[in-house]
């Protein structure tokens, strides 16, 4: 549904949908399964195509990283890999008015990222 949503436009949504569904699986099948890390690199595009920047590389790196189980070769990590460097060049493009401040992690050994108008907690990641 969140991807459905993205390819829509609806990037908000599709924001709010993938978030839950990663907070459920992190819970259920754990922060290093391969399913739980390409929901967070799915989050990572919607919040590219929502224009935060910050917030999307953190989820896409998040996502490789945990993917780099799969094989750094196999093509879920190519294409977190080629959503990164389109980020990139979205970034390098809009210039530094497109940082976004404000993210904060590893508290108390958690990563947490602070949101402007919420927070998620990532137990164990």
């Amino acid at each position: 549904l969140g991807a459905v949503l993205h390819s829509l436009g609806r990037h908000a949504e599709s924001v709010e949908v993938l978030r839950g569904v990663a907070a459920i699986q992190g819970q259920t099948l754990g922060a290093g399964d391969p399913r739980t890390a390409q929901t967070l690199a799915n989050l990572g595009v919607a919040l590219h195509g929502a224009g935060r920047g910050e917030e999307a590389r953190f989820f896409l790196k998040r996502g490789e990283s945990d993917l780099e189980q799969l094989g750094t070769d196999s093509p879920q990590v190519q294409a977190v890999r080629m959503n990164l460097e389109s980020l990139e060049r979205d970034r390098a493009l809009a210039g530094p008015a497109s940082i976004v401040e404000g993210l904060d992690i590893n508290v108390e050994g958690q990563d947490v990222v602070d949101l402007a108008d919420d927070t998620i907690v990532l137990d164990g990641w």
